[in-house]
């Protein structure tokens, strides 16, 4: 009995071989899809018998464990909380040779359009244009129209001085009276629901209770450095709320 079992198996191995698995089958490339492209000919192969068919063994079964490898294509999309964020961007005399290029705006732009382009869906913007004093731009308050929020920062110019109280101030009025505060109060995915992104050469005066009342409040300033950027005053600021310090050098770096 076990004799003819191993003469069995044997004759099962030396079909398989015969049917070339190595070399696989041309035939049987109609079978692959057309948009599965890791599976070629030489990978598959038939049994070499009519039908599929073969001479049951004592060692054969009704069943058979097949396993498979399967690797996911694409990038994996992180789910992200809508949130509301505040642009302040420096616009006086010290950013014309401190950020000749307009770094700080094609960031800024760059990050709406990854902000738009996200799984946070309804996040909304505000831009606010500071030197000695601040304005919100054009009036407009958080919106998800990102277009809008873009042309906006087209107007940030590079003249006047330089006080950080102004924007402070400006920023946070504008979460108290505009923000979401479901978003705010609740975000599930551990991420800040309301955030200042705050650019800047890092020239100026500043009323450091401003910047404790966005602590308070839970609101993080993310600072953002360019060009010969007293990077002390940032990082306190960053520290003190909650954000991060990033000198830049790219304006693809404001994703980070």
């Amino acid at each position: 009995m076990v004799e003819e079992g191993t003469k069995e198996k044997e004759m099962d191995q030396k079909l398989i071989q015969e049917s070339n698995p190595e070399g696989g089958n041309e035939e049987l490339k109609g079978y692959i899809p057309s948009d599965i492209k890791d599976v070629k000919p030489k990978n598959i192969w038939h049994t070499g018998v009519p039908n599929g068919q073969h001479k049951k063994g004592p060692f054969d079964t009704d069943e058979a464990t097949v396993y498979l490898n399967l690797t996911g294509r694409g990038n994996p999309n992180e789910i992200v909380d809508p949130f509301d964020w505040v642009f302040s961007i420096d616009s006086s005399g010290s950013m014309d040779y401190n950020d000749e290029n307009d770094m700080r705006i094609d960031a800024a732009q760059h990050f709406v359009d990854r902000v738009k382009n996200s799984n946070a869906t309804g996040s909304r913007g505000a831009s606010i244009d500071f030197d000695s004093g601040s304005t919100l731009i054009n009036g407009h308050h958080l919106s998800d129209n990102y277009p809008r929020i873009k042309q906006d920062l087209e107007n940030i110019d590079s003249s006047g001085g330089t006080d950080f109280s102004p924007p402070l101030q400006t920023a946070l009025n504008e979460f108290q009276n505009y923000g979401n505060t479901s978003r705010h109060d609740a975000s599930s995915d551990g991420k800040p629901g309301w955030f200042h992104i705050f650019l800047t050469d890092g020239e100026g005066d500043i009323d450091w209770s401003k910047v404790d009342a966005h602590s308070q409040l839970n609101i993080p300033i993310y600072t953002i450095g360019f060009g010969d950027v007293d990077d002390q005053t940032l990082i306190e600021m960053a520290q003190r709320t909650g954000g991060d310090y990033h000198y830049c050098t790219d304006a693809s770096e404001l994703d980070e």
